[in-house]
């Protein structure tokens, strides 16, 4: 999403994997983080994108989408891959 923020390459950090399976394709993307950016953030993509909002990491809102909401779950609980979309597996074959 183009949002009007210039993050230097050198200021991402990798904060994990996402595994997304938004329209019955397999997608694994990488998530970056930031401490510094910048431009003023804006909303330029209208047509593709509900709009741009601020959302604690900790507490997501309700209006976030799933894949938001798994990257602040990623920031949050300091894990380094999470799946969406999918039954975790369980060991073992047991009931």
């Amino acid at each position: 999403m183009k949002s009007g923020i210039d993050v230097d390459p050198h200021r991402q950090e990798f904060c994990g994997l996402v595994h997304d399976d938004p329209i019955g394709e397999d997608r694994i993307s990488p998530a970056f983080v930031a401490q510094s950016w910048s431009g003023e953030p804006h909303h330029a993509e209208p047509d593709r994108h509900d709009g741009l909002f601020r959302a604690a990491v900790d507490k997501p809102s309700q209006v976030c989408r799933p894949y938001a909401v798994a990257i602040c779950r990623l920031l949050a609980e300091g894990r380094t891959y999470l799946a969406l979309h999918r039954p975790v597996p369980t060991r073992g074959g047991g009931s």
